[in-house]
């Protein structure tokens, strides 16, 4: 599983962005056969709230 964390509102296109380079990079660990998941955390309001 490969994550990116952002502290700052992103909009739609910034969010796709960095899902797009998380598979970049995924790609280049070569780990062929194995099931790869990508993922974005935003969303700094909830996780305060949340005690994060």
């Amino acid at each position: 599983m490969l994550v990116e964390v952002k502290w700052k509102d992103l909009s739609e296109r910034e969010a796709k962005k960095i899902l797009k380079d998380l598979e970049e990079r995924g790609e280049l660990l070569r780990l062929e056969g194995w099931e790869k998941f990508y993922g974005l955390v935003k969303g700094k309001k909830e996780l305060r709230e949340n005690g994060w």
